[in-house]
């Protein structure tokens, strides 16, 4: 899927290349906060050995991460299905998931200073489970140009899987088939304008 269309269901979409970006900019940012500070001073006063023990590994780490940036991104994937969101990711380690729309209980986009001026956003679900500790999320769609009508979308399926599911047991007397019955006609009527 390109990532200026919407996200279609069923069908698997990856982050923007921006994201790539966003993660390249972490880099820089990282390497000149945590490597030039004591770097600096060690290529004016250490001696020759001291420098060459200490730039190859900075240099390989740096290497190593330029390599693995484009490749974690490759592997970076989500589905929005009817039923539920599912995501997968990993270059060496392969980690999935699968959040059923009827456990959900909110979707927040999330975008820092650089997402913000790249036009990227992380739209973040989160279930009754999860939602207990705010700093995390059951799943966090990463790197997304649509952000805000990929959460238009998941939310409107969250109410529509809430509509048909019955009431917790002990709410109400009617039985669940007498409820999801009504739940349909509310539906049908909302979508016909409200026509009865």
């Amino acid at each position: 899927m390109h990532n200026d269309q919407p996200v279609k269901i069923d069908t698997p979409f990856s982050p923007s290349p921006k994201y790539r970006t966003l993660l390249y900019w972490y880099l820089i940012m990282g390497a000149t906060l945590l490597v030039l500070p004591w770097y600096v001073p060690l290529l004016v006063f250490a001696p020759m050995l001291a420098k060459a023990l200490t730039t190859l590994p900075a240099v390989a780490v740096i290497a190593f991460v330029l390599y693995w940036i484009p490749r974690y991104h490759k592997t970076i994937s989500y589905t929005a299905g009817t039923d539920e969101v599912s995501w997968q990711r990993g270059v060496w380690f392969k980690t999935t998931g699968i959040v059923p729309y009827r456990k959900i209980t909110n979707v927040d986009v999330s975008q820092g200073p650089l997402s913000r001026r790249l036009g990227i956003a992380s739209v973040k679900i989160q279930t009754a489970g999860y939602s207990a500790s705010k700093s995390s999320a059951e799943i966090s769609i990463t790197g997304i140009e649509r952000h805000e009508a990929l959460r238009d979308m998941l939310m409107e399926y969250v109410r529509k899987t809430r509509a048909f599911s019955p009431p917790p047991t002990g709410t109400s007397d009617e039985p669940a088939v007498l409820f999801e019955l009504r739940a349909i006609r509310e539906l049908l009527e909302s979508r016909m304008g409200g026509s009865k």
